[in-house]
């Protein structure tokens, strides 16, 4: 499950758990790779990051990227 808060300021928080499966922590480290001043953090099963909102596409054109890759690699833990 992913979250996105809109805070209705310049950043955008977005929450992930996931209990089987995928480690969202490093799916999470993956989405915000390019983007100016992103932090994540968490553990394998939640994790959180916030990032400026003028980012926001990009984060989910990563996601969708980080995501088939780990399906397509079979890493599902």
């Amino acid at each position: 499950m992913l979250v996105i808060a809109d805070t209705g300021k310049e950043t955008v928080k977005i929450s992930a758990r996931n209990q089987v499966g995928i480690r969202v922590n490093d799916l999470m480290i993956t989405s915000i790779e390019g983007i100016p001043g992103a932090v994540a953090g968490g553990h394998p099963q939640a994790t959180s990051t916030t990032f400026k909102r003028e980012y926001l596409e990009k984060f989910k054109e990563n996601l969708r990227k980080a995501y088939k890759e780990v399906l397509y690699k079979g890493e599902l833990r």
